[in-house]
């Protein structure tokens, strides 16, 4: 069973996307595509997921089709997604990064990061 959200749950979760820091700066495609990369950031838009139809998300949010539509693009070209025409479009995770405990992207090669989420003291010298 594949794992979906619609258009209106996805709406519901960019919440005032057209009005985060930078939007002036960036066409609504562009920041289309930043809040998206935003709730997979931070673990609101699980990987593996569905989107929402390009027409749908559009109804939704109440805008063009051609918007979405770059926006998506926006995201293939970023990794953040895959689509196959006619199947739909997946959120994934792109090649250079990984998942850490928080649900963060970090790039691979930072060898010298901890990641605090899962850090604990060494064990008792009785143990």
């Amino acid at each position: 069973m594949t794992s979906q959200v619609r258009g209106v749950q996805l709406a519901r979760l960019l919440g005032q996307w057209h009005s985060l820091p930078g939007r002036r700066r960036s066409p609504d495609y562009a920041a289309l595509a930043g809040a998206v990369r935003g709730l997979l950031a931070d673990g609101r838009l699980p990987l593996g997921v569905r989107l929402p139809a390009e027409r749908e998300l559009a109804q939704a949010l109440k805008i063009s089709r051609t918007t979405v539509t770059a926006a998506y693009r926006q995201l293939r070209e970023s990794g953040h997604l895959a689509s196959r025409r006619g199947a739909g479009s997946w959120t994934m995770l792109p090649g250079n990064h990984r998942v850490t405990s928080s649900g963060l992207w970090t790039p691979q090669d930072d060898v010298d990061m901890i990641d605090l989420g899962v850090a604990a003291l060494a064990a008792p010298a009785e143990l």
